[in-house]
Parts: C-alpha cells; sequence; structure tokens
C-alpha cells in the first residue's frame, strides 16, 4: 500500500526535514531534476532537442536543473520561460544562471520558435500548490503544449491541476507522464487529474520515509487485497448471515444482483426481505438465498413491513438495504427499524435518499455507499461541489454522519474517522447498471463475515474493481453488465 499526501502537508514536511537535517532545498530540486531527465529517456532519445516550459517558483526551477542535466548528458535543450529569469529568486534563480552560463536559449513565451523541432516537452510551469486559475502567457502556453502533439513529461503535476483535489483550475496540460516526488497527491489519482497525469512515477528525492511523520490517504493496490481466512471446518452458519432489503416493482434485478453478489462474497447465508412483487425473481434467479415477502404496497415495501423485518433481523450479522428498494410513501417507514439498528450495515442507493430526505442517522457500524449525486443530496449541495472535491466531500459525510462512507466515482474515496483511502484500480466497463448493487452485496457479505466497516469498505471496494477489470479482459469495455461482474468475483 502506498500513501499520498496532500500539497501543504508535503511543504510543511520539506521545510520540517530540512530544518531538522539542514538539508539543503538546493539538492531536492537537484534529485527532482534527475528523475525528470530519466523520465524523459522514456520517451525520446538521448540527444534530443527538449523544451523546457518554466514557471517562476519551485517547480520552474525543477525544470531549469532539468535542462541543466539534460544538456549535461548530451541533449539540446531551450527553456521557454514564463517568467523573466531576471525576477526568479532561491534556487529558481540558481539553477536559470547555470542554464544561462551553459548557452541554454532563454527564450520568452511569445518566441514562436520556442517548441520548434523539440521532440518532447517538460511542463514545469506550475507544481501542486496552484490555487488560482491560469491565465495569460500561462494559459497560452499551455494551450500550445496540448496542441504540439508532442510528448510532455509534467515535473510534479500537470500545471493547471489542483494538486488536491484533480481539478483543472482553467486549463491543464496533458502529460505523457508525470513525475512526481516522494508521494503521489490526491490530485494525480483523481478526476480530471487522473486523466491528464499520463503514466505516473513517483521519484524519491532524498528524504528518508523515517523521517517523514505528515499524514495522507492511503492509495489501494491490488496487492491490498486481504479477505478473511477460511477454516477447514467451516459451514454456512459460521460464515455470517446477511439480511438484504432491496427490490421493488421493475426493480427486481437490483436485489437480485446484490444478493448473488453477497453469495459470490462468501456470505454463509443471506435471506432477502422483499416486496411480494419481486419474490418470484428473486426465488429464480438467486435460487442460493433465501426470501421474505414482506407487505406491500404499490409494488413497494409498506409501512406495516417495519414489524416482520425487525423479527428478520434477529440472527444476522449484518445488513445490507437499498439497492431498487425505491422512494414510494411508506418505504422509509419499513426500513426505519433496520436504519437505526446496531447491526453491522451497508445503506445504498433508495435507502440513503430516504435517509437524507428523513434527517435520520444510522449510528455506528454502517457504511454508506453513495454516488456523486446521492452524496449531494446528503450534505445538501450540488453534484459539482461533490465531483470538484470528492475528498473533502466523503470526509464531511463521514463527519456528518458518523459513518464509514465508500463515495462512489471513476476513483472510489473511502473516509472514515481516523482515516481514508483512495481506490483507482477501477475501470469504466463498471459504468453499467447493477454494478453498484453488486458493490453493496458484496460489501454486506465482508461485514457478515466479521470485518470492521472501515476495512470491509476497502476490500469491497477492491474487489469489486478487480472482478470489472477481469470482466473487461474477457468481454471488452463496452459489454460488461453487472452480472458479468458479479460472475468474475
Amino acid at each position: 500500500m502506498r500513501r499520498a499526501i496532500f500539497p501543504a502537508d508535503m511543504r510543511a514536511m520539506e521545510r520540517t526535514f530540512m530544518q531538522r537535517t539542514g538539508y539543503p532545498s538546493l539538492l531536492l530540486m537537484e534529485h527532482a531534476a534527475q528523475a525528470v531527465v530519466q523520465a524523459l529517456l522514456r520517451h525520446v532519445a538521448q540527444d534530443a532537442r527538449v523544451a523546457f516550459a518554466c514557471g517562476a517558483g519551485g517547480n520552474g526551477g525543477d525544470g531549469y536543473a532539468a535542462a541543466r542535466l539534460w544538456r549535461q548528458s548530451g541533449g539540446e535543450a531551450v527553456c521557454v520561460c514564463a517568467a523573466p529569469p531576471e525576477a526568479l529568486s532561491g534556487d529558481a534563480a540558481v539553477n536559470a544562471g547555470l542554464c544561462r552560463a551553459l548557452g541554454i536559449p532563454l527564450m520568452a513565451t511569445e518566441d514562436p520558435g520556442a517548441l520548434s523541432g523539440a521532440a518532447a516537452i517538460v511542463d514545469a510551469l506550475f507544481g501542486t500548490g496552484l490555487a488560482r486559475p491560469v491565465e495569460g502567457v500561462y494559459a497560452a502556453l499551455i494551450d500550445r503544449i496540448n496542441a504540439s502533439g508532442l510528448p510532455v513529461v509534467s515535473a510534479d503535476i500537470p500545471s493547471g491541476v489542483d494538486g488536491a483535489t484533480g481539478r483543472v483550475l482553467g486549463c491543464a496540460v496533458r502529460a505523457a507522464e508525470t513525475v512526481t516526488f516522494h508521494r503521489p497527491k490526491p490530485g494525480h489519482l483523481l478526476f480530471p487529474g487522473r486523466a491528464l497525469t499520463g503514466d505516473l512515477t513517483v521519484a524519491d528525492i532524498g528524504i528518508p520515509p523515517q523521517l517523514d511523520g505528515a499524514p495522507g490517504p492511503d492509495v489501494l493496490e491490488d496487492g491490498d487485497l486481504r479477505l478473511p481466512a477460511r477454516a477447514q471446518d467451516a459451514h454456512k452458519g459460521t460464515c455470517g448471515h446477511l439480511l438484504i432489503v432491496a427490490g421493488s416493482r421493475g426493480m427486481a434485478g437490483a436485489a437480485v444482483l446484490c444478493a448473488q453478489g453477497a453469495l459470490r462474497a462468501g456470505a454463509g447465508l443471506v435471506t432477502a426481505a422483499c416486496a411480494q412483487d419481486v419474490l418470484p425473481v428473486l426465488q429464480t434467479q438467486a435460487f442460493c438465498a433465501m426470501a421474505a415477502a414482506m407487505p406491500t404496497q404499490e409494488g413497494a415495501l409498506a409501512p406495516e413491513a417495519a414489524g416482520p423485518l425487525g423479527e428478520l433481523m434477529r440472527g444476522k450479522q449484518a445488513l445490507c438495504m437499498g439497492p431498487g428498494l425505491s422512494q414510494r410513501p411508506g418505504v422509509l417507514e419499513a426500513i426505519r427499524p433496520a436504519l437505526e439498528s446496531d447491526l453491522p450495515k451497508v445503506i445504498d442507493a433508495d435507502a440513503l435518499n430516504l435517509m437524507a430526505s428523513s434527517g435520520l442517522r444510522p449510528g455506528a457500524n454502517t457504511v454508506v455507499t453513495p454516488h456523486p449525486g446521492e452524496a449531494a443530496r446528503l450534505l445538501d449541495a450540488t453534484v459539482a461541489d461533490v465531483t470538484g472535491d470528492p475528498v473533502g466531500a466523503a470526509r464531511a459525510l463521514a463527519q456528518g454522519l458518523q459513518a464509514v462512507v465508500l463515495l462512489k466515482g471513476g476513483t472510489t474515496v473511502i473516509a472514515h474517522d481516523g482515516g481514508m483511502a483512495l481506490m483507482a484500480q477501477g475501470t469504466p466497463a463498471l459504468a453499467t447498471g447493477g454494478s453498484g448493487d453488486v458493490l453493496a452485496g458484496v460489501l454486506g457479505a465482508l461485514l457478515c463475515q466479521g470485518l470492521e466497516p472501515a476495512q470491509a469498505a476497502r476490500m469491497a471496494a477492491l474487489w469489486h474493481a478487480r472482478a470489472g477489470r477481469r470482466a473487461q479482459a474477457a468481454l471488452g469495455v463496452r459489454q460488461v453488465t453487472a452480472l458479468d461482474v458479479e460472475g468474475c468475483l
């Protein structure tokens, strides 16, 4: 497992490291530049002409240092200066001066020949701390870089991408490879920044891990998928009994997919509480699950289902509610005992929307699994607010609900008391109806097998993503259905 770091924490950690050790900032810049040059060699020949687009701050200094090293290793370098070299200060000024002393051309951004003849471009305009929209000469240069068709290596982050959120601030460079330093930043892993980063290389710049005490979200990888061991003498009664509350008229498939996902993920027993209309479909399509028809009105759970549902909860190790449940009148009253239960539980889909409209809070031992629209309703925010800062949205939800939050998206964000994780192992093949129902079932199964909610959320997200990739490998990105994902678990 890797760990990311927020830009502000990275800057603070670097300052503390240099103050404690006396390590010079110029040497950190040198290590960063060496990593950029190594990346360039993956795209062009060692004697190629490379244009280094350099900004005014430390990121620009990385660019000037890389240009010097490229020249010294036998390549041809030209620096495209977004800020006048004489206006630079500190380490950036030192490296710009060295470039000038070596005869490397320092050209203004407006010079039409600045990118002429280049085989590649190094983007060193802005680092991870950018907090304002890109404009003026910087925006014009970014447009030229993107229009060039040349391979671009970005130093630290594609210029214009917010290092904390992945948002594009006005415009941003589209990189073939990004070389970031010490640890990845959330902006590399969250969209749209993830799509602009290209191949991500994390380079060592000389800070020993033992001297890095900075916080940051975990970055989940396939190797982190650790499922609970099953004893040799296990039987269905020792592998957990999950109660699913799902389905309504026209949405019986959601209950089926959730139940099948739970069974494929190892729940010893699965019972589905459903509306009468759902029962025949569930019994024929998920016949390894048990089913109980609840009092029904208009094809959905009636308020009178609250009592039988409460009885069904006895003896269960976990609950999973919401897929295809509908938001018809009466459903909220039917599931209220489940929402208020102390059992470990997953709250998904329609159950989330009903919870948002009611003001109910789920209590401890709960994982909520919203997509951005559902998260926006829970936060009384807009979808743009959530997608613009999914880490902030997930953190706010976890604090407000006192629950584990699994915020679904191109990059899944998992937030809980005392921790956060980013899961960027998914695939667009999972962008299909019912995929989230399978995930809810997997998550419920892991809870009923004894995993703590935060751990269950992490494992379910990884397992579901891996199954999606396997289905894509077999069928193609457009052909995968949720049933295929369930079959690949």
